[in-house]
């Protein structure tokens, strides 16, 4: 089919009838209704605009671009205008002469929940950009705080439609007036898809996040700048574009804005990135907001507005919707090798290539420097087989290496493949290894001797072969090279006990020699437990027998034999345990040394030589076992001394030792009988033992323990004989205890008791002077005797006396009241013990106030009570007589009232506003505040509201909703309250819209007060509110009047006919006409 281009007339009419209906449009439909106000000048300079290209050459293409440029505009306006009557929308139509949307962008921001503090919104987009079509759909909360800020979160899922390349993004906001920061990250959701932009490369989304800021000057709202950061993680990233791919980059983009009035926008952007990329954008912005007045957005106070946080609640989110993408080379080609090429020395051998290639192979490129270093070389290489020489065989080098990489048609090339080269020799010897034997002492010095012996292939010795000896354990000393004989030789010592396996290797062959079982060494000693025994037949010395290797471990399973000089041995032979160790005892009836020896794989050891002392059998017997020690009365002790046959033994010289007292008598020797006495007295409390040595030998024989016990005489005195009943004033008591010698006993415990109070302690002990005190308290009146026993012996002490005390407290239930408050005064008897004192009479007095009661008696609990009334604000002291004492309570502070000392209102930068004297304010809308300060307050006064309609900070009032009939109360700490009751003057809304009044549909100021079932305010609405806050521009919900206007929905019609809206502008709020139909009002 052929296309053929439509004739000059053909162009002409549709260009005229597209344009007069293009226009004719935009008049006429009612969406567009009070946004599109195109006047008659602009419609000649359209047709004039046609006129003047229809008459060129090419008057077909110039028509249909004129078309194409009007249509596209136009309905970019148009979209955007339309789908900002549901939120925010930015459209960009780019159409060229083929009527292609490429270039084209449109997002739109929905909001599905708004109020004044949260916004919930979806945001979907659309795009084409360099022949990719991408959408953007997410969804978002913000959130506008009570000091200025608006805090958000989104997440969005990106499709690029061309490859389907998806991935999805969560961002968070923070933004307030002057200034938006805003970060991103970016995951990808899809992988690698073959490109179909860049050749032989697959692609995929870049992982990646951006943090990006705007900010404008408060004080020149005209002048802006922004910050971008922007980094992106992957091996080959097309930041700047699929020719500039880079590896990780990030990018910083700088720019600065001017808008001099709301219809223009200039600025410039510098973007930088790694290695130098850069790039610079110059931005020229046109605003045109139709419906506006022209003046307005060429008034550069109106710039500040747009800068607002209301003004921007829904602006679109700040990302990249573009999905920047990672791009990777494919895999073109590969080679593949065999891990392995073994063969004999100096012959060839052949190799075939695996080869893998999308545009064919062209050739194998080979490293073969390894190779022709060791010898060898390649012969051919036709890409499809591979021929090499091998080197000569060498013991000092194992394998070769050769590498390689394939290159195809289109230059590309391959990873690198490897093969190892293994060469053998190409005559085999023959290895023998010999020992001497097989079995040596782990000592270090034992030594095994190996002989390794290599012959040919033809029974011949082969000298000079380089010879690698091999052990798992011990020392090996060896020779390295074979001798004219063919023979190598080792030595072999160890340390440790164990298998030792040797092997020998010369050019790749290996020899075992048989394995090698070292033996531990062995190291003992042999102990006895003492040096002396007696010759009885009975007293045993024990011997123990250590056996250890020569590194210190045990040697168990030995076989060891015992022999002795003298005596008798508990065993001959036994076996050592797990510890190396072996028992044995050895006794005598015979006195003289003796020497123990153990036997054991031929090596004998000795112990020290013991000695045996001859036995005597000897007692002692007492008269009596206890006497006073008074010195005179004595015990008599007496030894008889025997032989091992039970027969006396007379002439044996005895010594007596004791540890208390003194002998009066003793025997030095004893008699024909065999027997030895002594006679013991003392003057010292306590046990005595006795002992009596044999002169000549170490035996020594005890006696019988013996006591002697002390005459006592014992004292107690008082300190004083009278005390207060109160359980502190205390007596003290002091016991002496003396000896019959009048000496002083120490040491002596003692027992107290008592009929009457609390000992300080129920025992105690005698010092040494021989004193033991005690004290005594009591909380009952009357008499006590004090008792002390010693060793069963009991004194008492003369009685005392205990006397009562009466006291009294007097408590109030409140310290701080106020005028006109009554509270309960008790005073309360109670002795020194806490007891309650009753029928006691007491007399009420008070400086200030009302008492009711002026007497009363104490109940059984000792109590009393009155009632005492506040009158005036100062000081009361109350008394109270009882028991010939006077007795006063907590001085009772009387505090002024409650009360409001002012209410201010708090304007949008937290500063004063408006005071309101005494009340609150009677007109009200939502963020409206205000402050309550009071006076006379205990403590802080805490503030609440019988509705949530009002929102409470401390003092400072929020009102939320419609506050009719809501009752503020304050309470202070003490209980005191104060009571604002609100007014009813409502308005729904402030002045937070800029929106046209005189229509009713979504979007106007009648259909959005109707919403809040309200209505727009009138003037006199408006004339309250302006009177009662005074500046209201500068509060909450007002700012956006601050040089603007306050349309009211009172008109007035003049003389001639016209028309005007009452408004009011500030700051002043003067009132005057306006015939505009669009601008701030407020619903009531």
């Amino acid at each position: 089919m052929v296309k053929t281009n439509p004739s000059s007339s053909q162009v002409r009419r549709v260009a005229v009838y597209g344009l007069a209906g293009l226009q004719f449009f935009f008049q006429v439909s009612p969406v567009f209704a009070g946004v599109f106000q195109a006047d008659g000048q602009s419609v000649a300079q359209t047709a004039v605009e046609a006129g003047r290209v229809l008459q060129g050459s090419n008057s077909g293409d110039a028509a249909r671009q004129l078309l194409t440029s009007q249509a596209s505009g136009q309905a970019a306006d148009a979209v955007t205008q339309w789908l900002n009557q549901f939120g925010t929308a930015k459209t960009q139509l780019s159409v060229d002469s083929d009527f292609s949307l490429k270039g084209s962008s449109l997002d739109v921001l929905l909001p599905f929940y708004n109020t004044p503090k949260n916004v919930l919104f979806t945001q979907l987009g659309m795009r084409d950009n360099d022949g990719r079509f991408t959408t953007n759909a997410g969804l978002g909360h913000r959130y506008f705080t009570d000091n200025g800020w608006m805090l958000g979160y989104n997440v969005f899922y990106d499709v690029d439609w061309r490859n389907t390349n998806r991935r999805y993004g969560i961002g968070v906001e923070a933004w307030r007036d002057y200034l938006k920061v805003s970060a991103n990250g970016y995951k990808r959701l899809s992988d690698w898809r073959q490109s179909p932009t860049v050749t032989d490369y697959d692609e995929r989304p870049a992982d990646g996040w951006d943090i990006r800021a705007e900010g404008w000057l408060p004080a020149w709202p005209q002048l802006g700048g922004k910050l971008v950061y922007e980094q992106y993680y992957g091996k080959e990233v097309a930041l700047f574009g699929e020719s500039e791919r880079q590896k990780n980059p990030h990018a910083i983009t700088a720019g600065v804005t001017w808008t001099p009035f709301p219809l223009l926008t200039a600025g410039v952007d510098y973007r930088r990135g790694k290695n130098g990329a850069d790039d610079t954008r110059l931005n020229l912005g046109l605003t045109y907001r139709i419906g506006e007045p022209l003046t307005h957005q060429l008034d550069s106070s109106r710039v500040g507005a747009q800068r607002s946080l209301v003004a921007n609640r829904l602006e679109l989110v700040n990302r990249n919707n573009d999905v920047v993408l990672e791009y990777r080379k494919q895999t073109l080609i590969t080679l593949q090798l065999p891990p392995d090429v073994y063969g004999v020395e100096l012959t060839t051998v052949t190799l075939t290539p695996q080869v893998n290639a999308k545009y064919g192979l062209s050739r194998i490129e080979l490293d073969d420097a390894e190779l022709r270093q060791a010898g060898g070389k390649i012969i051919s290489n036709t890409g499809n087989q591979i021929t090499l020489q091998l080197p000569a065989w060498s013991s000092d080098r194992q394998s070769v290496t050769l590498s390689g990489r394939a290159r195809d048609t289109r230059g590309n090339l391959s990873d690198i493949a490897r093969t190892r080269i293994l060469v053998s020799p190409a005559v085999q010897q023959q290895l023998a290894v010999s020992t001497d034997k097989t079995t040596a002492t782990a000592d270090g010095a034992d030594s095994v001797h190996y002989t390794l012996t290599v012959t040919g292939s033809d029974g011949k010795p082969v000298s000079g072969q380089a010879v690698r000896w091999e052990h798992n354990g011990g020392t090996l000393n060896g020779e390295n090279t074979t001798n004219a004989d063919g023979v190598a030789t080792a030595t072999l010592t160890s340390q440790t006990a164990g298998i030792i396996r040797v092997t020998a290797t010369t050019r790749n062959q290996t020899a075992k020699a048989a394995d090698v079982t070292f033996v531990a060494a062995m190291q003992g000693e042999l102990l006895a437990d003492r040096t002396q025994a007696l010759a009885d037949g009975q007293e045993a010395v024990s011997y123990t027998l250590t056996l250890k290797t020569t590194d210190g471990k045990p040697l168990s399973g030995k076989n060891v034999t015992f022999t002795t000089t003298t005596g008798q041995l508990s065993r001959t032979q036994g076996t050592t345990d797990q510890n190396g160790q072996l028992t044995v005892q050895l006794t005598s009836t015979r006195a003289g040394q003796a020497v123990v020896n153990a036997s054991m794989d031929g090596t004998t050891i000795s112990a020290a030589p013991v000695t045996f002392e001859n036995y005597l059998d000897s007692a002692i017997v007492v008269n009596k076992t206890s006497a006073v020690a008074d010195g005179q009365d004595s015990i008599i002790l007496t030894a008889v001394i025997r032989d091992a046959a039970g027969i006396p033994v007379a002439g044996q010289a005895v010594t007596w030792h004791t540890d208390n007292g003194q002998f009066t008598q003793q025997d030095a020797v004893t008699n024909a009988a065999g027997a030895a006495s002594a006679t013991l007295t003392s003057t010292q409390a306590g046990n005595a033992q006795v002992s009596l040595s044999l002169n000549g030998t170490t035996t020594t024989v005890s006696a019988p323990r013996v006591s002697f016990t002390q005459q006592l005489y014992l004292t107690l005195q008082a300190g004083r004989t009278t005390a207060v009943a109160d359980g502190n004033d205390a007596i003290t008591y002091t016991l002496n205890v003396r000896d019959a010698a009048g000496q002083p006993v120490k040491d002596k415990a003692v027992q107290w008791s008592t009929d009457l109070g609390t000992l300080s302690a129920q025992q105690g002990t005698t010092s040494a002077q021989g004193e033991a005190t005690v004290t005594l308290t009591s909380t009952q009146a009357g008499q006590a005797v004090v008792n002390a026993t010693v060793d069963g012996k009991q004194i008492s002490a003369q009685s005392v006396t205990f006397t009562r005390t009466v006291r009294g407290v007097i408590t109030v239930e409140k310290e701080r009241v106020y005028p006109g408050s009554k509270q309960t005064v008790t005073l309360t008897l109670t002795d020194a013990a806490g007891n309650p004192v009753s029928g006691e009479r007491v007399d009420w007095h008070v400086d200030s106030g009302n008492l009711w009661q002026t007497q009363g008696t104490t109940d059984a609990q000792g109590r009393t009570t009155t009632t005492w009334e506040s009158t005036t604000p100062g000081t009361a002291t109350i008394t109270a007589d009882a028991y010939g004492q006077q007795y006063t309570a907590p001085a009772i502070t009387v505090m002024p009232a409650l009360t409001v000392s002012s209410v201010t209102g708090i304007d949008a930068t937290g500063a004063d506003g408006k005071n309101f004297g005494k009340r609150v304010p009677n007109s009200t809308w939502p963020g409206a505040k205000f402050r309550i300060d009071t006076e006379n307050a205990a403590g802080t006064v805490t503030w609440t509201a019988s509705s949530p309609a009002v929102s409470i900070n401390g003092n400072v009032m929020t009102v939320k909703s419609n506050p009719a009939d809501v009752t503020l109360t304050g309470t202070d700490t003490d209980g005191q309250t104060v009571t604002l009751n609100m007014g009813g003057n409502w308005f729904a809304q402030s002045a937070t819209k800029y929106e046209w009044l005189n229509s009713d549909y979504d979007g106007t100021a009648i259909h959005s007060c109707r919403q809040l079932g309200a209505q727009v305010a009138s003037s006199a609405a408006l004339q309250g509110v302006i009177s009662e806050w005074g500046e209201l521009e500068t509060y909450d919900g007002w700012t956006n009047l601050k040089n603007d206007w306050l349309y009211s929905s009172t008109t007035v019609i003049s003389g001639n006919g016209v028309k005007s809206t009452i408004a009011y502008l500030f700051p002043g709020g003067k009132e005057g006409l306006l015939t505009g139909i669009r601008g701030y009002y407020a619903c009531r």
